[in-house]
């Protein structure tokens, strides 16, 4: 399941709506898009991920309580709420024998099961997750404080410059720290055609 689907998709229906046709016309645009997304997979899949069913009861009611306060801020904590929730993922997998991170790289760089069960690279992939997991913590933390404070424009400026350079640093650290330890290991990585 995609956090696009659940947060992405009514956030960018809510930006290009409320471009073209006004703030209030945006806000339904997000809510519909979300409500579609929901639809969609019931008919495609016959089942309605757990995480659009959370986005579709959140977004309701943040649209709800926005239309009747007159504050877009509060349409917009799903934003940093998103953010937060994959702290929680990230959190309550890195102390697994299964940490999303080590899932995460198996399934993009193919990784040897071999690979991912390793002692050392198990360690890694366990701190790496928790790294990811106080990633998303700063931005929701800090996400949250932007939207409530600084006016509609700046706190979506920040929130993609932020999202962007967080995201950098942190795979930046995660690809040193990880070819440290396949170098010290005696491992080397191949890349191959798909």
């Amino acid at each position: 399941m995609s956090f696009g689907e659940s947060f992405g998709v009514p956030v960018g229906a809510f930006f290009i709506v409320d471009a073209l046709a006004g703030r209030h016309t945006g806000l339904i645009a997000g809510l519909a898009a979300t409500w579609f997304v929901a639809l969609a997979r019931k008919v495609i899949t016959g089942a309605v991920p757990g995480l659009v069913l959370i986005s579709v009861v959140l977004l309701s009611l943040q649209t709800g309580l926005a239309f009747m306060t007159g504050q877009t801020w509060i349409y917009l904590l799903q934003i940093p709420l998103a953010k937060f929730l994959l702290c929680v993922v990230f959190a309550r997998t890195a102390p697994t024998t299964s940490p999303i991170v080590g899932r995460l790289a198996g399934e993009v760089v193919s990784l040897p099961h071999v690979w991912i069960t390793h002692a050392d690279l198990h360690k890694f992939f366990r701190a790496a997750t928790w790294l990811w997991s106080v990633i998303f913590l700063v931005l929701s933390l800090s996400l949250t404080a932007m939207v409530v404070t600084q006016p509609l424009e700046t706190a979506m400026l920040a929130s993609t410059c932020g999202s962007i350079f967080l995201a950098v640093i942190g795979a930046g650290i995660c690809t040193i720290w990880f070819r440290r330890i396949i170098r010290r290991l005696g491992l080397s990585l191949t890349f191959t055609a798909a």
